[in-house]
């Protein structure tokens, strides 16, 4: 049992740590923002595994597969969200350390100005990546 446990917390490092490369593939253009996916190119890729794994190895595999899969997911939504971009509790605590470093208090205003524009951007994105995998898929 604490061999499983010990070895949880290794495969969700793993899952941490590939998206922390893949973020870094992105930003650096080694990976281009067509091989972006949105929750219509994740449905089609969960499909496609609980797929092939109910073919190869039964309801079991599949399960098991689509565990996976979720805690790929999880890791990888706790990461996104820690960026620190406007709109994200990334961009919040980013505000928060640099209010501690400043001493003083942010202006509410500003600071509501510039998360309404990182949500902004970050509904732009969700279009862009979910007509890109519409786009893929056909």
């Amino acid at each position: 049992f604490l061999e499983t446990i010990s070895h949880s917390f290794y495969e969700v490092k793993y899952l941490i740590c590939s998206t922390v490369e893949s973020l870094r593939l992105l930003v650096t253009g080694k990976v281009g923002l067509k091989d972006l996916s949105g929750p219509v190119g994740i449905v089609k890729a969960m499909g496609d595994t609980y797929d092939t794994n109910q073919s190869a190895g039964g309801t079991g595999l599949a399960i098991l597969s689509m565990v996976n899969f979720s805690i790929f997911l999880s890791a990888n939504l706790g990461i996104m969200n820690l960026l620190p971009l406007p709109a994200l509790d990334g961009g919040r605590l980013l505000f928060l350390i640099i209010e501690a470093i400043r001493r003083k208090k942010i202006d509410p205003e500003k600071e509501g100005m510039v998360h309404f524009v990182g949500l902004v951007a970050l509904m732009a994105l969700m279009v862009f990546v979910m007509f890109n995998d519409i786009r893929n898929i056909l």
